[in-house]
């Protein structure tokens, strides 16, 4: 059920958008909570360093007890989820709380109680023209709610890294709202203590983008959560605003900031009336996905989307809002490290036309299984598939796992193997409930064709994203596919000690024993490439 909006008075929070009036001033807040306070052995910082609130009272309460109270409200209304991988971004709106603050809580929510050392808030100029970026680099910023401190080293940190185009930069700052309503949230949801860069951004060109990657991952280890801030479609119909927010959101999920753009450029070319930009955080957005494999971020999930509408019950010119959390790994104090390349295809490895079949005849599978009908028995003459080699299956629902069978060989042809393991992976993994009717849309498809099974007599001539591993001890055995060590990070003896423990049930130092072996083997995956249907919820 969709939370009621949230609505604070008659006056509060009635900002469906970026350029709804001028600015509120700090004056008339109430004595703030000391939620975020620091050590007292910390020198309180030049009060020309602390920036006020610009926009309480307007964007959201000014009182901090209304304040606390209407967060705490929006925030119970939400449900935490679960996600593969840690937390390692959001991408949130940032209009009145009356419009935007329960999508934005389905995001945040995911934020509750993360042991954070440092957020980085980025988003795009609304008031003061910027080019590159423009960090607050030392100080703080206060709310209602108390005092957030600026990590200044990492703003530093990020301003070295940026050659040039990121620089300190405050005026910027001042007037505008889009960071200033996410930090209330960040005080809700975080443990206090952490701290902020917050950076607005606005690219001229390639060369930007590249600058604010090099910043990011400069800064960016595991416990650093980035918060974008952005709302979706200014100024179409409620209809069309739906429509256009569903590309948008569909194209976030390709994690790939060309198709972002491209989306949005033809979006923006359909001559949709009164619809001025797709986001007004644009360039935030495709930054930080364009940084995103540096900075070990494997998934993101769609978890809200709404318009204006909902609150104002005007459908004929409407703002629209999204929101996303991004998941991955880092390792702590290190940058993560990128994935390694998919390997280059081996001798006998399907073309890309034969596997695109083999994908159809996977899906077309798990639909007849699930509506509880024999699959048809695949008519496939293509000469390139019809060798015999092993495979896997593997289905992700919503970037979580939902079903993963293989076999290491087979005596028939590839299509009746995929066949096969598409009935396993979604009806019979011991894991998961029989994947239903109603899912099968949700579900991407993954296939795993194995080459070989080769004994591996030096554990350390594994290669880490290149090689799987099987071991086999007495009467038990266990396997990684070659993704599992991209996917987690771990070392290869991590990677090894979770093979042995996790999988074949022999300890963490199994795989040591001298009569415990190994095998290795190569993969070529092949990927659905398909648009979700519903790109998220509302």
């Amino acid at each position: 059920m969709k939370p009621a909006p949230l609505v604070v008075s008659a006056l509060l929070g009635l900002t469906p958008a970026c350029n709804g009036g001028r600015p509120a001033g700090p004056g008339g807040a109430t004595k703030p909570l000391p939620r975020t306070a620091v050590p007292k052995t910390e020198p309180a910082p030049d009060p020309a360093d602390i920036r006020p609130p610009a926009v309480a009272g307007q964007f959201y309460p000014a009182d901090a007890v209304a304040l606390e109270a209407a967060l705490d409200k929006t925030l119970l209304a939400v449900p935490k989820q679960s996600f593969p991988k840690p937390v390692r971004a959001i991408i949130v709106p940032h209009a009145g709380y009356a419009f935007s603050a329960a999508c934005a809580a389905k995001a945040f929510k995911q934020l509750e109680g993360l042991d954070a050392d440092r957020v980085i808030l980025i988003g795009c100029p609304h008031r003061v023209a910027v080019r590159g970026g423009a960090v607050w680099a030392k100080g703080a910023w206060d709310t209602p709610l108390g005092r957030v401190y600026i990590d200044e080293a990492a703003a530093r940190a990020m301003i070295d890294a940026g050659g040039g185009v990121i620089r300190e930069g405050r005026d910027p700052h001042g007037p505008d709202h889009c960071l200033e309503v996410e930090v209330p949230f960040l005080q809700k949801v975080l443990k206090p203590g952490f701290r902020l860069v917050p950076v607005l951004f606005h690219a001229t060109g390639e060369t930007d983008f590249e600058a604010l990657e090099k910043a990011l991952e400069a800064v960016c280890d595991a416990k650093t959560v980035i918060v974008v801030s952005t709302d979706l479609s200014h100024f179409p119909s409620r209809k069309d605003a739906e429509a256009v927010d569903g590309r948008t959101l569909a194209s976030w999920k390709s994690l790939d900031n060309a198709e972002i753009a491209q989306v949005s450029r033809e979006q923006m070319g359909k001559g949709i009336a009164n619809l001025e930009c797709t986001m007004c955080g644009e360039d935030a957005v495709l930054g930080v996905i364009r940084a995103a494999k540096g900075l070990g971020i494997a998934g993101i999930e769609i978890v809200g989307s709404t318009t204006s509408a909902a609150a104002s019950g005007d459908e004929a010119r409407v703002v629209g809002y999204g929101s996303a959390v991004l998941y991955g790994n880092a390792p702590a104090g290190a940058l993560a490290r990128e994935p390694a390349p998919t390997p280059a295809a081996e001798p006998g490895a399907v073309p890309g036309a034969a596997g695109r079949k083999l994908i159809a005849i996977a899906r077309k599978t798990i639909e007849a299984a699930a509506a509880g009908k024999t699959p048809p028995m695949p008519e496939e003459d293509d000469p390139a598939l019809q060798v015999k080699r092993g495979c896997f299956v593997t289905l992700h629902k919503g970037g979580e796992l939902r079903g993963c069978i293989g076999c290491f060989g087979s005596e028939d042809p590839l299509p009746a193997t995929v066949r096969r393991m598409a009935i396993a992976s979604s009806q019979e993994d011991p894991r998961f409930p029989p994947v239903t009717p109603a899912e099968v849309p949700l579900l991407s498809i993954e296939i795993s064709i194995l080459s070989e099974i080769a004994p591996c007599p030096d554990w350390r001539s594994i290669v880490l994203g290149k090689h799987g591993v099987i071991v086999r001890k007495g009467g038990r055995s266990g396997v990684f596919l070659p993704q599992v060590a991209t996917e987690t990070g771990w070392t290869l003896e991590e990677f090894l000690g979770h093979l042995a423990r996790d999988k074949a049930g022999i300890g963490a130092e199994g795989w040591k024993d001298p009569e415990a072996k190994l095998f290795t083997f190569t993969v070529q995956i092949i990927r659905e490439e398909r648009s979700e249907a519903t790109p998220g919820r509302p």
